[in-house]
């Protein structure tokens, strides 16, 4: 009876560290929390983009918390493709000095890309597959 009640015991005390360790850990693995944590990295890497003024910069494998795939320029910034949203999607972020609208068309006025506002120059975006 004693070897029963110690097992409860210590499935029990398992179950709740590992609900406490999911409780703790959910916010790393969003990407609020993501970009919140990787700022300070992505304020240097614009820093360092905007002053050579081109695409001479190479992309690095990863900034902050992003494995960067892809770096594309923009008229006033750039768009960094990660891999930090559903596998089968295109995800990325941009940063623009410049306001970027809400929604980018095609010219058959189909909605290419969508750029949503985070925290100052930085936007989510989307990007439609073809």
């Amino acid at each position: 009876m004693k070897i029963r009640r110690s097992r409860l015991v210590t499935a029990a005390a398992l179950l709740a560290a590992t609900a406490i360790a999911a409780w703790y850990s959910y916010p790393y693995f969003s990407f609020s929390e993501r970009f919140r944590r990787s700022k300070p990295a992505l304020e240097q890497w614009a820093a360092q983009f905007t002053a050579t003024g081109s695409t001479d910069l190479n992309a690095p494998c990863r900034i902050g918390y992003f494995k960067i795939l892809k770096v594309e320029t923009l008229p006033h910034g750039f768009i960094l493709q990660h891999n930090a949203g559903n596998p089968f999607d295109w995800n990325g972020l941009a940063y623009s000095t410049e306001l970027l609208p809400r929604e980018e068309k095609n010219t058959q006025g189909e909605v290419r890309q969508i750029f949503t506002p985070l925290e100052g120059n930085w936007y989510d975006v989307f990007r439609a597959r073809p």
